[in-house]
């Protein structure tokens, strides 16, 4: 143990006992006691931290993002994590296993919501699903069904808001890092809902003018290409930390995007109809 840990456990002693006791082994032993603890501890903490990355590494939960990167679900690990695979996957990702009339994404009910609701839970209403990235959009009834599926995925929200916005998330994310959905959120989510079901025709609903109003902004926000959700989600992620996008997630963003969305096969094109999809993407940016 180095002197500071000695200096650390004298203060220990201080503190418990108020005073320099001239019992010299009762100090000592105290003193050693205190360091042997601070010794188990760490050894304890070594053994967590390889543990996690033993899991990290197990085939078990663990999904090929679309940048690449390995992620547990179970157990992540923050490298490997990024706002870009987030947003890329709910972009493309669609509401109710798309058993609806229109091309709605998660990241379009997302975005609505950090809308809807107060500033204070902007983020949180933003990123509330952001764990169906990884998982993907179950639907409520087969949660229900099996509830361990909704317990890691709290697990795995609360990480995800732990690594981009803890300090816009922590109302809604407890010290072990599972995510609870505010009052605020939860009703939002379940007004949403009502909106949704009357606005994609598949459902009896109810309209919600202030709903309909975050409605447009998500819209006007995706360039009228529902497909294209993921720029704005990016956008919005960046406007409520008052940051802006980098480079790269940009870059990661831009990679295949709009060549996988509106030209599936390049080949097939000629010059005049491959110049100008490029034209559109430059305008995009």
């Amino acid at each position: 143990m180095s002197s500071g840990d000695r200096k650390l456990a004298e203060s220990y002693w201080r503190r418990s006992w108020g005073y320099e006791s001239d019992n010299f082994y009762r100090k000592e032993f105290v003193v050693n006691a205190y360091m042997a603890g601070m010794r188990k501890q760490r050894a304890i903490n070594r053994r967590n931290e390889d543990d996690k990355m033993v899991a990290a590494m197990s085939p078990e939960g663990v999904v090929r993002a679309y940048s690449g990167e390995l992620v547990n679900v179970l157990h992540p690990m923050r490298g490997t994590i990024k706002m870009s695979d987030i947003a890329w996957s709910l972009g493309r990702t669609l509401r109710y296993n798309g058993h609806i009339k229109q091309d709605y994404t998660v990241a379009h009910h997302c975005l609505i919501m950090s809308y809807y609701v107060d500033e204070k839970f902007a983020m949180e209403a933003l990123l509330h699903d952001a764990a169906e990235a990884y998982m993907g959009d179950i639907l409520d009834p087969i949660k229900r069904l099996y509830p361990q599926i909704a317990k890691d995925e709290a697990k795995l929200t609360g990480e995800i808001m732990r690594i981009f916005a803890e300090d816009l998330t922590s109302h809604c994310v407890d010290r072990v890092g599972v995510y609870t959905r505010s009052k605020e959120v939860a009703e939002a989510d379940r007004a949403l809902f009502e909106h949704e079901c009357l606005a994609l025709g598949n459902r009896p609903g109810v309209y919600n003018g202030a709903m309909q109003v975050a409605w447009q902004k998500a819209i006007a926000g995706s360039n009228e290409l529902w497909a294209a959700a993921q720029y704005p989600f990016l956008h919005r992620f960046h406007e409520l930390r008052g940051t802006e996008a980098t480079v790269a997630e940009l870059n990661e963003l831009a990679e295949v995007a709009w060549f996988s969305e509106q030209t599936p096969v390049l080949d097939d094109l000629d010059d005049d109809q491959t110049a100008s999809i490029e034209a559109a993407a430059g305008e995009l940016w």
